[in-house]
């Protein structure tokens, strides 16, 4: 195996050279290459390496990737709770119809009672009156559209009355 690569390396070396090639018999019995004529060599034919080269390549400007425009936004509203209404939950959902829905980057943030809260839940009112409202913003905190806002009236059942708590 050891002579198979040392001569197909052989080859390869003097077809690269374009030298003239001799094979032999080496001591040892096997068929072997050389560049330089041993006695009992004989000269080896070997053909011109075929070659081949590429059309040249125009170089083009590089393409700019232009993001396409967003979507401004058309609509936020606050679907519930709805104005003016009487909540009594302990965890609240707010749910809202957007359009166009909501660009990658952008986020929606509720506030309630102009606080930012972490959810998209109202946790935890107190009795009272309260304001609510969503605001789209981007990467850099700006607001791109803002919900109007919605009053929603808190009861909380008594604890003096554990049987009417929800």
């Amino acid at each position: 195996m050891k002579h198979g690569v040392l001569i197909l390396a052989l080859i390869l070396v003097a077809i690269s050279a374009q030298a003239t090639v001799y094979q032999y018999t080496n001591k040892q019995g096997k068929v072997s290459y050389s560049d330089t004529p041993q006695k009992g060599a004989t000269k080896v034919d070997v053909p011109t390496v075929m070659t081949y080269e590429s059309p040249k390549r125009i170089a083009q400007p590089a393409k700019s990737f232009i993001e396409p425009p967003q979507a401004a936004y058309q609509t936020l509203n606050i679907l519930s709770p709805a104005d003016e209404s009487t909540v009594r939950m302990e965890k609240l959902p707010v749910t809202y119809v957007l359009e166009p829905s909501l660009n990658e980057g952008d986020v929606l943030v509720l506030y309630v009672d102009n606080i930012k809260q972490d959810s998209l839940f109202i946790n935890g009112l107190a009795r009272g009156q309260h304001s609510i409202r969503l605001e789209i913003r981007n990467m850099a905190g700006e607001v791109l559209l803002a919900s109007p806002q919605h009053v929603i009236h808190s009861q909380r059942s008594s604890v003096f009355s554990p049987s009417r708590n929800h």
